[in-house]
């Protein structure tokens, strides 16, 4: 009796955070297409772009970007052109964005017992800081970069994620992930740092103490 009843807990607070995650993935992606919209949906191009559209693995390659080159060989066997179909490419990148920022969200949640949904609320909109900045917005005007940017954000977010748990398996994922997003982006290593720092203090927070 008192498993069953544990059970229908269990499969209650699953259900509860798989709603709730919808619900701020579908409130982030709604920020992101309103913030990027001219970006996403009006075809601009960079002196790069025009240079090195027919020539993605070379580029990759002399970069020593090896899981981009990957990606662009993936592209080149379909037959499709990141720069040509970029508005593909930036739905694309605003989906790993909002995916990334609504796990961010989830995992500091999670670390830090939060309950409050005033609370929950400003987490995420800290969250969102992260790749809702004019920094990033920059990113936006390297059309052949899209590729990169949604590979090494999504690795480096879960990388951090992953390493966050005690799970050795976790870890050693966490670490290849890692690899993958510095070698799309060495700036990549900068978000992980970042990420890695809040859930190490999350998880350690009993032990800080301000006297």
């Amino acid at each position: 009796m008192e498993k069953e009843k544990l059970k229908n807990t269990d499969n209650g607070d699953f259900i509860l955070k798989r709603k709730e995650y919808l619900h701020f993935f579908c409130f982030n992606l709604l920020l992101f297409l309103s913030t990027y919209f001219a970006f996403i949906f009006f075809k601009h191009y960079g002196l790069d772009d025009y240079s090195i559209i027919a020539e993605l693995h070379k580029n990759a390659l002399n970069n020593g970007r090896f899981s981009l080159m990957v990606v662009y060989d993936f592209f080149i066997a379909l037959g499709f052109n990141p720069v040509v179909n970029q508005t593909v490419m930036a739905l694309l990148v605003v989906f790993v964005f909002s995916l990334s920022t609504t796990a961010i969200t989830i995992r500091i949640l999670e670390l830090g017992e939060v309950r409050e949904s005033g609370e929950k609320i400003l987490i995420n909109l800290g969250a969102l800081i992260l790749l809702l900045n004019v920094f990033v917005t920059e990113w936006f005007t390297f059309v052949l970069s899209y590729a990169q940017w949604a590979l090494g954000i999504l690795c480096a977010v879960y990388s951090a994620i992953l390493m966050s748990y005690s799970s050795r398996v976790k870890k050693i994922f966490a670490i290849v992930l890692l690899a993958l997003a510095i070698n799309a982006y060495q700036t990549m290593a900068v978000y992980f740092a970042v990420l890695i720092m809040i859930f190490i203090y999350l998880k350690q927070k009993d032990t800080f103490s301000i006297y």
